[in-house]
């Protein structure tokens, strides 16, 4: 991976702020954190300076240059990669070694999100040094020893990766914790044969439980439980639970819930309280029942935290009658202090509307008045957010109406829901109302993290002139000076979409600088989305699409040849080339299979420069194809090579690409002959080329189709000889078994160079075909500054398509005639000389020793008496007999004919051959 170009300050300050994969996991489920976990935690505030819809600086505390660079090792770990994948010389061990144990280091004092790639590279460096250099010295035997080892299990438990990378993080760790036990086992150090020290086990079940591989965790724990994990108690066992809640594997939390009962663990509140977290988020509400039934209810009654988190849970599933049963089930029926918010929102859920729920609540204090003591702005803004996301927003009005009617004090997710409830009903200016309350009434900590990204977001969304985007960037400020700020990929694709509609680029790059770096590839995806619209927008200048394409390629290295390949296609459509061509440039600079150029992508670039015309860069590209070993040449290949030396007015440099494709195994394609005759049209010996051509497709029985010969008559009229289009306009339906269209004799008229020959060919198309003539009238023609008109037809050739001896398979029959041309009347085989069923590896032979010839004599102007006679061979490589009539005497093989002398003499003259006088 190439190595990260972000301001380390600004990446680090942010980054700082989010939580870790195991840590997150103790956090949600409500188990005790250590020191240092909590100083992990925490999040340094940001001095922000922005211009209108801009945020040009954000610096945070300690910005002195003393982080770490977090990329350490990368490079040399991805030059083994590629030197694995191309079978080159690998770096050397200790350079590798250095890398590993320097980004484990860097890493262990700065845990960090991990992505796919960079897993890759590690256990591809581990692989090969504990494989190849396991007895190693120096760095080598450093790397290897357990204390690293140890360190590099820490350190992943202590990150947080991607949810694409859960089977490479299990072959990482599960090969470093192998190399770790045999290590100890050969050193006789920690534990008894080979056990590692408890952190590192813990980091391995830790690392196992978030990678959906909870099973093998709960062997390792089972395995190590007696010998030295009973001490740490219910740690262990937590981690396990939550990588089955994360499966939502409710048998298997129930076994381990009754493994932990047998140690005496599993009644204790900090094993059944953190349970409610699986409650929390959303799912299926058949699987959660169960959880909860199965799992819960085992010995004793579930907690009221646990049953408030599944009420909610039923909620939101809309799985009322569950909620209902759960309700009733609470002391009380839930009408105690601790479950009131409950029963409201049960009401809320069952379809009654905001007035039915405050009249409820009033007769349960005017019977119960002990409640009010229990009605907390929490219950208040549960009933808020409930009635916006069933988009209820008058009953959102009501209910935060009730904060003034029990003297409560609404705080900032108060505001936020309201915030949202106008916004999303129009109101941008009671939105803003709202806006100067919150700013001045409440801080940075009361946020719910999670609403304010949905708030900036619905404010992104909101297209009003009257609108101060300014408020968007105090509430960007807010959420990363909160503690539990978190910025999301769709928040930040929201602020890019505003940017940009703003034209503020500026804005766009300087806020990914500083959160881009920070997301999975899943998220990358979201975020990259607007950039990559943007550059697809063709109204916007091919400048500023230019530095999204910069940015987008700086900030998310990891893009794909796919959509590279797109942005490059959308240069050339911009008319931009050289964009286009420096696009190409950065994926062949590449170093991962998965970014450089494929064959597809040389193809789409030749074609590119074949519209605009652009020599400059083809002799770039062609240099480029040369020089990449990866790349076979084949028909399709040189096809686009063809196309585009033939586009930027060098036909002869397309006639030997079109030489090559004759001698190569594949020959030609449908796209190869239609090439052939556009080059036809500007090579100086065009005529005679495109003409031999028809013929010996003709004399070989390959039928063509209206395209081609459309090809062919185009161009006869572009070297200026129109009897002879004509004549072809005449002979197309025997040839072709199609008729003359429109399209076949508007092309014709186009092409002709002078306005005589235009004038005679819309004399005798208007005599010939005079309906044919009345529909090119109605096309869409343009006119030079002489009165020449040129209609406007797709005359667009894509070299991608069809296969490479499509072509040959267009036989007007199986028996080929060579000693004459079958006609029509020709039906009985009788009539027919040296006939013989032939397939299509022999027609391409026979193709390529008609050309071979017509090269030979335009190159030495060889003579009939120049040519080597030769009896037939035996023994050794070469024909045996004639190519065409199967004759096994006087072989002529010189120049590779492999004709016998009686075929020759017969067809010398025909195929160019001038008898000596």
């Amino acid at each position: 991976m190439r190595k990260s170009t972000l301001a380390p300050r600004a990446i680090t300050t942010y980054l700082e702020s989010q939580s870790h994969c195991h840590i997150r996991r103790q956090a949600d489920l409500g188990l005790p954190l250590s020191t240092a976990h909590v100083g992990q935690l925490r999040c340094l505030r940001y001095a922000q300076k922005r211009h209108f819809l801009g945020i040009t600086s954000w610096k945070g505390k300690g910005s002195d240059g003393t982080n770490v660079d977090r990329e350490t090792g990368i490079k040399q770990m991805n030059e083994l990669v590629v030197a694995i994948k191309n079978q080159l010389r690998p770096p050397p061990p200790y350079i590798l070694a250095r890398a590993f144990k320097s980004f484990v280091e860097s890493r262990l004092a700065h845990p960090d999100f991990l992505t796919l790639e960079q897993l890759r590279f590690l256990y591809a460096t581990i692989e090969h040094l504990v494989i190849k250099f396991w007895d190693g010295n120096g760095v080598v035997k450093a790397a290897l020893q357990p204390s690293t080892l140890e360190n590099a299990l820490v350190f992943l438990a202590a990150s947080r990766w991607e949810n694409d990378a859960h089977e490479t993080m299990i072959k990482l760790s599960t090969f470093i914790y192998e190399a770790l036990c045999r290590r100890i086992a050969e050193e006789g150090g920690v534990g008894e044969s080979g056990t590692p020290d408890v952190p590192a086990i813990q980091s391995y079940i830790s690392i196992l439980s978030a990678s959906r591989s909870t099973d093998n965790a709960l062997k390792i724990l089972e395995e190590h439980w007696d010998t030295c994990l009973e001490e740490y108690g219910v740690q262990p066992w937590a981690d396990v639970l939550g990588g089955y809640i994360a499966e939502s594997n409710p048998e298997m939390l129930n076994i381990t819930l009754k493994k932990m009962e047998a140690r005496g663990l599993a009644t204790t509140a900090t094993v059944r309280e953190p349970l409610r977290s699986f409650f929390g988020r959303e799912g299926r509400p058949g699987l959660t029942r169960a959880v909860f039934d199965r799992a819960l209810a085992k010995e004793g009654e579930p907690s009221i935290a646990i049953t408030k988190a599944a009420i909610n849970l039923a909620i939101r599933e809309q799985a009322i009658s569950w909620a209902r049963e759960l309700l009733a089930s609470l002391p009380q029926q839930g009408c105690t202090p601790q479950c009131l918010d409950m029963v409201l929102l049960v009401d809320a859920a069952a379809g009654y509307d905001a007035k039915h729920v405050c009249n409820k609540l009033q007769d349960l204090l005017v019977s119960k008045p002990k409640l009010r003591e229990s009605i907390t702005i929490e219950t208040i803004n549960g009933l808020m957010e409930f009635a916006l996301s069933s988009s209820r927003y008058s009953d959102v009005e009501i209910y935060a109406g009730l904060s003034e009617q029990y003297d409560l004090r609404k705080d900032a997710n108060t505001y936020m829901l309201l915030m949202c409830s106008r916004l999303q009903s129009g109101d941008i200016q009671g939105t803003v109302i709202i806006y100067e309350k919150l700013d001045n009434e409440t801080t940075n900590e009361d946020i719910d993290p999670t609403l304010l990204n949905r708030l900036i977001r619905n404010l992104c969304f909101a297209h009003s002139q009257n609108f101060d985007y300014d408020i968007i960037l105090c509430l960007v400020d807010r959420l990363l000076d909160s503690s539990k700020g978190t910025i999301e990929a769709p928040t930040v694709a929201a602020l890019c979409t505003s940017m940009l509609e703003q034209h503020d680029t500026a804005g766009v790059a300087d806020l990914l600088e500083h959160v881009g770096g920070s997301f999975g590839l899943k998220d990358q995806e979201v975020v990259k989305q607007p950039l990559v619209s943007y550059i697809r927008d063709l109204s916007e200048p091919s400048e500023r699409a230019w530095e999204m394409y910069e940015l987008l390629v700086k900030m998310f290295p990891s893009t794909g040849v796919e959509l590279r390949t797109e942005i490059m296609k959308v240069f050339f459509d911009r008319g931009r080339s050289d964009y286009a061509c420096l696009v190409f440039g950065h994926m062949r600079a590449e170093d991962l299979g998965g970014r450089r150029p494929t064959k597809q992508t040389y193809i789409a670039c030749l074609q590119g420069i074949a519209d605009s015309s652009d020599e400059e860069n083809l002799k770039m590209v062609h240099n480029m194809l040369k020089m990449d070993m990866q790349i076979k040449l084949d028909t399709q290949l040189m096809n686009a090579l063809m196309l585009a030396y033939a586009s930027c007015g060098q036909s002869d440099s397309a006639m030997e690409y079109f030489r090559e494709i004759l001698h190569s195994e594949e020959g030609p394609s449908e796209q190869s002959l239609l090439i052939f005759f556009r080059t036809c049209e500007t090579h100086y010996e065009g005529r005679k080329e495109a003409q031999d051509m028809i013929k010996r497709l003709n004399d070989l029985g390959i039928q063509v189709d209206r395209k081609i010969y459309t090809g062919f008559i185009a161009a006869l009229g572009c070297q200026g000889d129109l009897q002879g289009a004509l004549s072809a306009l005449r002979s197309m339906y025997p040839r072709t078994g199609e008729k003359p269209d429109a399209v076949t004799i508007a092309t014709l008229y186009s092409c002709l160079p002078v306005p005589l020959l235009k004038v005679q060919a819309e004399e005798w198309a208007k005599a010939t075909f005079p309906d044919l003539w009345k529909e090119v009238e109605t096309m869409e023609y343009t006119e030079n500054p002489e009165g020449m008109r040129s209609y406007k037809i797709d005359r667009t050739i894509n070299c991608s398509l069809n296969s490479p001896q499509s072509i040959l398979s267009r036989t007007q029959s199986s028996n080929v005639a060579w000693g004459k041309v079958p006609t029509e009347g020709d039906q009985d085989s009788s009539t027919i000389q040296h006939s013989r069923h032939l397939d299509i590896h022999e027609l391409t032979s026979i193709l390529l020793v008609t050309r071979r010839l017509l090269d030979f004599l335009a190159r030495f102007k060889m003579t009939h008496e120049s040519v080597w006679y030769s009896r037939p061979r035996t023994y050794g490589k070469g024909s045996r007999q004639c190519r065409v009539c199967a004759h096994r005497a006087g072989l002529i093989r010189k120049y590779g004919l492999n004709v016998c002398r009686q075929c020759f003499r017969e067809k010398a003259n025909d195929i160019g051959f001038v008898k000596y006088r």
